[in-house]
């Protein structure tokens, strides 16, 4: 996700070169607009200089809703990447309100690991794998997400600090969009007609309905 982030601020800065070069490639509509009415000539408006301003005044507002995201650029790393983290790149975090202690040597003992690191290596591979699988939308068992939160619940508890760094990453929300789904499910499930539900019943059925993966081995 942060990758599609990065990705469209830079094609931000090429849809604005494409204006302000009047070649329009990545606006083919508006280039044959343009072909076509000349009220840009009768007016002397200067088109191509607002819509530049315009396209530029987008990528002020995405950089300003993502700004927190890039704080933790390169922590975020550490997600999918703890076996090749630099583990100097902690001296730009403050990590003292978490409690994390030996966040550095725990971090170390991993990387240092061949089980682990590999562990990470081939979750990579597997995470290519799914992607390739989602280019050509082809179905598959589990998601992302599922594979990287199982890799990190099964780290063992003398890793427990960077264990409980990664998970507090993932539980990020890019959006409310997760909480305004969940809710939706909620309100279906314990509904006035099944408000008999306990809350262990509830609760798994949420689990349930909210669980990506077509298979579900513990409930």
């Amino acid at each position: 996700m942060f990758g599609l982030i990065k990705g469209f601020e830079i094609k931000i800065d090429m849809f604005i070169n494409d204006v302000k070069s009047g070649k329009f490639l990545y606006f083919p509509k508006v280039k044959k607009m343009l072909g076509e009415v000349d009220i840009f000539e009768q007016t002397n408006w200067d088109f191509t200089n607002e819509f530049s301003n315009i396209v530029g005044l987008i990528k002020i507002q995405f950089s300003q809703r993502f700004h927190d995201f890039k704080k933790i650029e390169k922590l975020i790393k550490i997600i999918s990447y703890p076996d090749l983290f630099d583990v100097q790149d902690f001296n730009d975090y403050y990590f003292n309100w978490m409690g994390l202690e030996n966040l550095e040597m725990q971090l170390i003992d991993l990387q240092t690991n061949p089980i682990w690191k590999n562990k990470f290596v081939n979750i990579r591979e597997r995470i290519e794998e799914l992607e390739r699988h989602r280019i050509h939308n082809e179905e598959t068992d589990c998601g992302v997400d599922n594979i990287i939160l199982e890799a990190w619940n099964n780290i063992p508890e003398n890793i427990s600090s960077v264990k409980k760094l990664a998970i507090s990453l993932l539980t990020i929300f890019s959006s409310t969009y997760a909480c305004e789904s969940l809710f939706s499910v909620l309100n279906h499930t314990h509904s006035k007609a099944r408000n008999r539900l306990t809350e262990e019943d509830s609760a798994a059925c949420i689990a349930l309905q909210s669980t990506r993966c077509n298979h579900i081995n513990q409930i």
